[in-house]
């Protein structure tokens, strides 16, 4: 069979079928991954053209395999531990403290990190809260990581990291790693047993019923890649899935610009934080999220630290 010929318009199509079904923007530099893939995946399928791989796509779900080739192709799976660990730092200081307090009565919390990849977010998360609740075994606590990106949860269920994940060395992280047989380090089982790692695409229509009375949200570097229409209803979801008093974290200037009915910003030093609208407004507004500042007063030396990718994460915790 002779190979079919990729044109501009084929690569255009399949990527405006990206972009409906994953929310993402293809950026001029990534169609040429795009290209790659359509022609690896008419090779691979024997098909004679890329309507009927479109066809295909049309057809299966994000986690068959045709789908797979895609976000492989085109998804991030950049992480580490404690990545901005202002955003960390915040957390460990304000509003995992008080979110504790508060639930200290049912002692249940349940955190999502949207977006996970290879799920070194999620572990940070349940590293923090073992090191803040001393009888965390009387609580009950998950923590969910969802990804389109089955390859990378696959690694994250593992648990098992090397050196680039581990690079902000750090006493407090390595209490919870073990040796592994290859050299790498393996998340330890009482740690590992706080997350569940599931696919899910940010996008569809509804989420699934345990996505319900989320008391914080993780969702970073993941709106980077989403048109605003995608964004939006991203944010419906989340303002959904939250408890009313909960939180959402997102990447530095991911939501600027990006008009909102469903979330306040609160601004710290180092970091912005999104709270649910209390009540729904009667009319959308016309306003968008504001831009990242820090505020006014005079900060402390410990704060203007936050931001520093070398700030030593022991002696903050």
């Amino acid at each position: 069979m002779p190979t079919p010929v990729v044109t501009v318009s084929d690569i255009q199509s399949i990527g405006i079928l990206v972009g409906d079904r994953l929310g993402f923007t293809i950026a001029d530099v990534e169609y040429q991954r795009l290209k790659q893939t359509i022609n690896l995946a008419l090779e691979r399928l024997e098909l004679s053209c890329v309507a009927d791989y479109r066809v295909l796509l049309e057809k299966n779900p994000i986690d068959s395999a045709v789908w797979q080739q895609i976000i492989i192709a085109l998804a991030n799976t950049e992480s580490y531990f404690f990545r901005e660990w202002g955003q960390f730092d915040l957390l460990r200081s304000h509003i995992l403290p008080e979110l504790i307090q508060r639930r200290s009565p049912e002692k249940r919390l349940a955190l999502w990190s949207a977006g996970c990849a290879t799920g070194e977010e999620a572990y940070s998360l349940a590293i923090l809260l073992t090191e803040l609740i001393p009888d965390i075994e009387t609580w009950q606590i998950t923590i969910f990581g969802t990804d389109i990106n089955t390859e990378a949860l696959a690694i994250a269920t593992q648990g098992e990291y090397g050196a680039w994940s581990l690079r902000r060395q750090s006493n407090v992280v390595n209490k919870y790693c073990l040796m592994s047989d290859t050299g790498s380090q393996r998340i330890k089982s009482e740690v590992r047993q706080l997350v569940k790692f599931m696919p899910l695409n940010l996008l569809e229509s509804c989420l699934p019923d345990f996505l319900q009375n989320i008391d914080v949200i993780l969702c970073r570097h993941v709106f980077l890649h989403f048109e605003n229409e995608a964004i939006a209803k991203v944010l419906a979801h989340f303002r959904q899935a939250l408890k009313v008093d909960g939180y959402l974290l997102t990447g530095h200037s991911e939501l600027y610009g990006v008009p909102s009915q469903d979330f306040r910003a609160d601004i710290f030093a180092g970091s912005m934080i999104y709270r649910p609208q209390r009540e729904p407004a009667r009319k959308p507004p016309v306003t968008s999220l504001p831009r990242l500042q820090r505020r006014s007063p005079q900060l402390s030396q410990r704060q203007l630290y936050l931001s520093d990718p070398m700030f030593d994460l022991d002696q903050a915790i």
